[in-house]
């Protein structure tokens, strides 16, 4: 009996020793594996970075995309023509004005690499083939109020001739405001205000105010116009747009009456 009982416990401590030994066997194997991982990761990291490539994103597929449609470092109007021809997107679609949007270019008509590379990399593209299929999605931006708002107050900027201008002209300003603010219903001076435009003779551009003031305008003011003070912060020119307005339509947009103030009657006393 007693050395049944020494067998048993000797048995149970080589079981105990080999349960540990397989234990810390696992924990070696999982170590090790997980180090391979690691190494693996950090090498996937490593040979990425040789060639540009970050969350899918080929920075080199990018830059040579560029010289493709560039001369001495910079695409002109006749590279980008052929680069949105490749996109079969037309030079007055909205999405050449976004994609400008996400380069952060500084001007119509000229990418830069470091422009054209930015804006492939904020889009999360590195080809022709996933940038037209991301256009789509690129002209949902224009849904977003706080999206729409930053490529609005863009569109000045780069909008002008050169960065520094102070205006933009007002055939370019025409241009962008029919690609901005195409919905009549959301926006419903927007085309009477390009009409304007064309016919009055006072202005030959726009400045900051104006064009940031306009989509405000567009926005807050009623549609018949019943909110709208004349003694408000309002740019001049829109002042002058909304009597063209009254003018041009008086049924529609009535002048307000006036009455008069009997203080300032004059009673000449005899």
């Amino acid at each position: 009996m007693g050395n049944k009982l020494t067998k048993s416990k000797k048995s149970k401590k080589n079981l105990n020793v080999d349960n540990k030994i397989s234990k810390e066997k696992d924990v070696k194997d999982k170590k090790i594996k997980v180090e391979k991982n690691v190494s693996d990761h950090e090498l996937n990291i490593k040979e990425k970075k040789k060639t540009n490539e970050i969350d899918g994103f080929n920075q080199k597929k990018v830059e040579d995309l560029f010289e493709n449609y560039a001369e001495d470092g910079i695409m002109d109007f006749e590279g980008i023509g052929e680069f949105f021809d490749e996109l079969e997107v037309e030079l007055d679609d909205v999405a050449t004005l976004i994609f400008s949007y996400y380069c952060k270019a500084e001007t119509m008509c000229f990418y830069t690499k470091e422009e054209f590379v930015q804006g492939f990399k904020e889009l999360k593209v590195d080809s022709i083939t996933k940038l037209k299929q991301r256009i789509p999605r690129m002209k949902q931006d224009l849904q977003d109020e706080n999206k729409f708002q930053e490529i609005y107050e863009f569109t000045y900027f780069w909008s002008r001739e050169s960065t520094d201008k102070r205006c933009i002209d007002l055939e370019t300003a025409v241009c962008q405001l029919e690609l901005l603010l195409k919905d009549d219903k959301k926006y419903p001076f927007a085309t009477p205000f390009r009409t304007y435009l064309g016919e009055q003779t006072s202005y030959k551009a726009m400045n900051k105010d104006q064009w940031r003031l306009l989509l405000e305008f567009c926005l807050t003011i009623n549609e018949d116009l019943s909110n709208y003070d004349d003694n408000g912060c309002w740019p001049v020119m829109l002042d002058e747009f909304v009597e063209w307005l009254q003018e041009k339509h008086p049924d529609r947009y009535p002048k307000p009456q006036v009455e008069d103030d009997p203080y300032l009657t004059y009673n000449p006393v005899y």
